[in-house]
């Protein structure tokens, strides 16, 4: 048997306190204690019925609880002030149901602003037949379960029903119609949901631009690198003819500069013309926005000069001799 994560070292013939386990130390003094009240029950009934030894149950029932330390501060109301407080927040108005539905929580559960305000509905549970907030949070860290009287719970029906609150918080902001607001943000983060959709679209079109840039890149390097591989005698000739550096260049560098220009060319033609199609994806940019159509044939030139670089280079380490006796 194990309670609140301690081993089974119960003897029968003397009882050990409970804030001994170390599974012990996250929960407050009260739910420890209600918790054990749970199994001392347990433990009589199953002694009545001949499960547990008698003398076991004996020890079981004599486990020490937690002693709650300290005093309470601040200044705590009587029931008779309680109840007239309870009687000036009662209204027939939504807002008014609310308002008793909080100081209910507040009076008979003893929750703090905080734990009441961070409370929710499905935190409400049916246990043992009697209402609790099961596994509350409180400060510190603490854990506890926290019962909850029956006109607390009244309470907050007639608030939680008319406002139709399935799940989620149990105290919401109000509107001017008296309708509980359930979807609570700032502008930005409105307009951030709104977007989200269109966003992730134009990053994958982007991706997917970039990979076709990429792709164009490769394309560019592997016509060119089979053009000077094609052309080795001819490259070897004009070298031996007296072809200077800047010639040889110019002739690889070339090839690949009418293939992007021609390219491009073709590519700002069907993108002017097919760009109403992307129209809905676009956020702050026109389509037929200038500087994307100059920027992106200038990114192809500067990706197809580099594609240029290793063939080009290749082209310079041609030797004559070597290159005329190929076939």
């Amino acid at each position: 048997m194990v309670l609140f994560g301690a081993p089974p070292r119960l003897q029968p013939h003397r009882g050990a306190p409970i804030s001994d386990s170390p599974g012990a130390s996250r929960y407050a003094p009260a739910t420890i204690n209600l918790r054990l009240a749970a199994v001392r029950r347990v433990a009589y009934e199953a002694a009545d019925t001949g499960v547990l030894s008698p003398e076991l149950a004996a020890g079981i029932r004599r486990v020490k609880g937690v002693r709650r330390i300290g005093v309470r501060l601040g200044n705590w109301l009587t029931p008779e002030q309680g109840g007239r407080l309870l009687e000036c927040a009662r209204s027939s108005t939504p807002r008014g149901v609310r308002d008793h539905a909080m100081v209910a929580m507040l009076i008979g559960c003893g929750l703090r602003r905080p734990e009441l305000l961070a409370l929710q509905l499905e935190s409400i549970q049916r246990r043992e037949e009697h209402w609790v907030i099961a596994d509350l949070v409180g400060k510190g860290g603490h854990v506890r379960t926290v019962p909850i009287p029956t006109w607390v719970k009244s309470a907050v029906d007639a608030w939680v029903a008319p406002a139709g609150i399935r799940h989620g918080a149990v105290v919401r902001a109000i509107n001017k119609a008296g309708a509980p607001i359930s979807d609570i943000a700032s502008m930005e983060e409105r307009v951030d949901r709104a977007t989200s959709k269109y966003r992730f679209s134009g990053v994958m079109v982007g991706a997917l631009a970039m990979l076709a840039l990429v792709v164009a890149a490769i394309g560019t390097y592997a016509v060119i690198a089979f053009a000077v591989a094609s052309r080795t005698r001819e490259i070897g000739i004009r070298i031996a003819l007296g072809a200077t550096r800047g010639d040889v260049v110019g002739l690889v560098i070339g090839v690949g500069v009418r293939l992007v220009f021609a390219g491009s060319a073709l590519g700002v033609a069907g993108a002017y013309a097919g760009s109403h199609v992307l129209s809905s994806l676009l956020l702050g940019v026109t389509p037929h926005d200038p500087a994307t159509f100059v920027a992106v044939p200038v990114v192809l030139v500067v990706v197809a000069l580099a594609g240029c670089y290793v063939p080009a280079r290749h082209a310079l380490s041609v030797d004559p001799v070597i290159a005329l006796k190929t076939e």
